[in-house]
């Protein structure tokens, strides 16, 4: 796989801003049952392939006096599935790859030495719907409460046992707003499916109400809490208190504000090195092509390859590239040619990637210009223990001229480097953290192309610090492939339409209050009258509530 030159989120739980996912709320939903009931998962013994019916698989992960969990599941990748499992369950449905943990007999609590529970007198016998979490109610009361969840007008039984009593047992039915249930000194909090990874709980403090529905919670004190929302909506939102008692908080969030606007794009292009008379003599002069990682050109995505060719006739010609990746873009006598296949991304076989050309020669000296692109260096399972500076980026095998119908086939030999773009080493995008570019000739957008690479510089304003809440992000309608800078620091590498990406985000450290400077280099001609700025789709809205 290729080593990202671009971050992006993977559609993982938290995304690329750092905002929560549906991921992360299902993570969450694990993460609390795990933390529930490690006593069992951590001490129990684990047994597979237990009797099941209909195609269901049973494994039970069980201790000796502290209960058990049994997990059902079903391994058909189609079809849904329906059976029995065990006399004291009722009957199961199970979507494709779903699994179910029934946890039976366990006590609810925190074991002290020895391994015996304060709470020893209160647990869990069985709950016919999934289990969110469970604790002891904090002093003075006494019992447990238990949190399950399901899907509005699903029924579903809960078993207690408290001390001796071991068959204290509630029906639940679910609602689109959480309920909670009596059952002795215990209670049941019954609640929607939906809310249940949007349930928080107080890091410390025994007296703070659970927060139901919300994105996040920033601050969660005793009477007070700060939300993140969905803009421009109406909320109802629930607290539970420690009693017992479920509040409605029904708010209406702000919209975002309006995102700044870029000021009008101005260009600058950088010397024409594929033009037949650019001075290369200061490059690095090759007897044979190679690798610029080799030549210390690692750490940069492009790099300049020149070399010259003398025909003695006005003739076409196939120009062969034996060894190059990860791309190249090909001029000839100044003018573009096209550019090589991306090589496959997993090339466990080491076998170089190759590319071909069909060229027009002219009489006399005619310039070859390559603009090699470095997609990313790789490290796959296979490469481990081999260091990356083995990798090869650019040309790195003979090259080749055969002219058909001719006698003869030229052998390019004879090349020279220059690694980066000529306006990063110039530092046109800026110094790092910085408002301030270097003097640089930006002329109006429309100034006609005189150079392969050009140049783009806007900027914008803000007024006050972009909340994390509503991260900014640039979208680049438009572009073909480059790179993009804001204030001076690399935000990543852009390719419209092949790139996994159309926005990028700023981050909010990297703002300034005041004017903000984006620097792009583009390497396909395109130009950025259609890039703007956006918040995240992701974005909340922070509000107080009081609780």
């Amino acid at each position: 796989m290729y080593i990202q030159t671009t971050s992006y989120d993977y559609d993982a739980q938290v995304s690329e801003t750092g905002r929560l996912t549906e991921k992360w709320r299902a993570s969450k939903r694990v993460a609390l049952w795990a933390k529930t009931w490690k006593h069992i998962l951590l001490h129990g013994e684990h047994k597979r392939g237990l009797k099941g019916s209909d195609g269901l698989r049973v494994s039970e992960t069980a201790t000796k006096q502290n209960g058990g969990i049994l997990f059902v599941d079903n391994p058909d990748k189609e079809n849904a599935v329906t059976g029995h499992v065990a006399p004291y369950l009722p009957e199961v449905r199970l979507k494709p790859r779903e699994l179910f943990p029934y946890v039976h007999d366990a006590p609810i609590g925190e074991p002290v030495e020895g391994g015996k529970y304060l709470a020893s007198y209160v647990g869990l016998v069985k709950s016919d719907a999934p289990v969110l979490t469970a604790h002891i109610r904090p002093y003075p009361f006494e019992g447990a409460r238990v949190y399950v969840y399901g899907e509005p007008g699903e029924t579903k039984e809960v078993v207690l046992f408290h001390g001796s009593e071991r068959g204290q047992s509630v029906m639940v039915t679910f609602s689109d707003a959480p309920l909670v249930y009596p059952l002795g000194p215990s209670q049941v909090v019954a609640l929607p499916a939906n809310l249940a990874g949007r349930t928080f709980f107080a890091e410390n403090g025994d007296n703070a109400p659970v927060i139901i529905g919300p994105d996040d919670v920033r601050e969660h004190g005793d009477d007070f809490a700060t939300v993140e929302v969905a803009p421009g909506k109406t909320h109802s939102l629930f607290s539970l208190s420690t009693e017992g008692a479920i509040t409605e908080i029904n708010i209406v969030a702000p919209d975002l504000a309006t995102p700044p606007v870029l000021s009008e794009w101005r260009s600058a292009f950088e010397p024409d090195y594929t033009a037949p008379d650019f001075d290369d003599s200061g490059w690095i002069e090759m007897k044979e092509p190679t690798s610029m990682i080799a030549l210390g050109n690692g750490n940069n995505p492009y790099g300049w390859y020149r070399a010259g060719i003398e025909s003695p006739v006005t003739a076409s010609g196939t120009l062969h590239f034996a060894a190059c990746t990860d791309r190249l873009v090909l001029y000839v006598n100044g003018v573009r040619v096209g550019a090589s296949d991306i090589p496959p991304e997993d090339n466990h076989a080491g076998v170089p990637h190759t590319a071909t050309f069909e060229i027009e020669l002219t009489v006399g000296r005619n310039v070859l210009a390559v603009l090699a692109d470095n997609l990313g260096l790789i490290k796959g399972d296979w490469q481990i223990g081999k260091g990356q500076e083995k990798e090869k980026k650019g040309i790195y095998g003979p090259v080749t001229l055969n002219v058909p119908g001719a006698c003869w086939m030229i052998d390019v030999t004879k090349w020279r480097f220059q690694g980066t773009l000529y306006g990063e080493r110039e530092g046109w995008m800026g110094k790092e953290g910085s408002s301030l570019t270097p003097e640089v000739e930006w002329q109006p957008l429309t100034s006609p192309d005189s150079a392969p690479i050009r140049w783009c510089r806007s900027t914008f304003t803000l007024d006050k610090p972009v909340d994390t809440a509503t991260p900014l992000m640039i979208r680049l309608d438009g572009m073909g492939k480059g790179i993009l800078w804001l204030n001076g620091r690399n935000l990543g590498r852009f390719w419209q339409p092949v790139g996994p990406q159309e926005v990028y985000y700023a981050p909010e450290p990297w703002l300034h209050i005041g004017e903000n400077i984006l620097v792009l280099a583009e390497t396909e001609g395109n130009a950025p009258e259609h890039i703007r700025l956006e918040w995240d789709t992701r974005s909340a809205a922070a509000m107080q509530i009081a609780l």
